[in-house]
């Protein structure tokens, strides 16, 4: 269902319904989003450069593109580089959902002793699955122990000073802490040298941009009208939603969960074999446009039953009268 606009095997409780609902004349398929939107609830999977703060990345993004509002997902310290999920305005909505998602990370750890021979293959097993680790004195959080999962390390290559590797990890790892560990582990002592990150779920770098691809591809819209350059640029905000489960309903119950309102399973046209009621939910159009989030509120098995209250919106992303009453 990937070119409808949703990412996971949903249940259909009435295809037809589906279709007719989909081909009714409300709403935007997401390629004909109109490029005023994307600006409300746009992505950017930005390329930051090793120098700036998250922060000033964030904020040179709101002068390119003159928005009122932008945030980021996952902190890379100054001298990091790498993928950084940005949202323009409502898609800031979105953000906190990121932690769920695992990062990947390319490193480049420099050894102290020099003089020994150091078998990482052996270190990096040892160090994959959950670990254990303080913040550096570097970082502004507390510095209390934390549970961490490293769900893969991959050797590279290695010099005598210096060891290239990949890491899969939980949101929430510190790298820096990762390198200062494997140092005291195999004896040599060893830091984080160099760090980039390649991957943030499906925010990679096939389709990172960067601050002059920003700014050329929104000059050129200013002074041509052209938006290819931004179409290519700015990402629709249902693709920061493949990591959550899905709740697509009927045109007629839009206007009602935009303003807050419970939605029935009579609203209900199909959901994620995955939908619980401990997860975040993402609630879609037949469009497959991007509702809002929400919470389940009964068990997904009583889903295809009659209930007046299954499912309450928490977070509205769709301007509230993009779809009439």
């Amino acid at each position: 269902m990937k070119d409808l606009g949703f990412h996971s095997e949903i249940i259909w409780l009435d295809y037809d319904s589906f279709q007719q609902n989909r081909n009714e004349n409300v709403g935007y398929h997401l390629d004909q989003r109109p490029i005023e939107l994307l600006f409300k609830i746009g992505l950017i999977n930005l390329d930051k450069p090793a120098g700036p703060t998250s922060h000033d990345v964030v904020a040179t993004v709101k002068k390119i593109l003159e928005v009122k509002k932008a945030g980021h997902s996952g902190t890379l310290d100054p001298n990091v580089s790498g993928i950084l999920p940005i949202g323009l305005n409502n898609a800031t909505k979105i953000l906190h959902t990121f932690h769920l998602i695992p990062k990947n990370y390319v490193c480049n750890m420099e050894v102290h002793d020099k003089t020994k021979d150091v078998d990482w293959e052996e270190y990096f097993q040892e160090f994959t699955g959950l670990i254990y680790q303080y913040p550096p004195l570097e970082s502004n959080v507390k510095r209390r122990l934390r549970k961490r999962t490293i769900y893969s390390l991959e050797f590279l290559e290695k010099s005598l000073s210096e060891v290239l590797f990949t890491v899969e990890c939980e949101a929430g790892t510190y790298i820096r802490t990762l390198c200062i560990d494997l140092g005291r582990a195999s004896g040599v002592g060893a830091h984080m040298r160099e760090l980039r990150r390649i991957k943030t779920g499906p925010f990679d770098e096939t389709s990172r941009v960067t601050l002059h691809n920003l700014f050329d591809a929104y000059m050129d819209y200013k002074e041509t009208g052209d938006e290819k350059g931004l179409r290519n640029t700015i990402l629709p905000i249902e693709f920061g939603t493949s990591h959550l489960p899905e709740l697509v309903v009927k045109n007629s119950a839009v206007w009602n969960l935009c303003h807050g309102v419970r939605l029935g399973t009579s609203g209900i046209l199909g959901f994620s074999q995955n939908i619980n009621q401990e997860k975040i939910v993402a609630v879609k159009t037949a469009k497959g446009e991007l509702i809002g989030l929400g919470t389940l509120l009964i068990p997904a098995s009583d889903l295809q039953k009659e209930h007046h209250s299954a499912f309450k919106i928490d977070s509205v992303i769709m301007p509230q009268d993009l779809y009439p009453r």
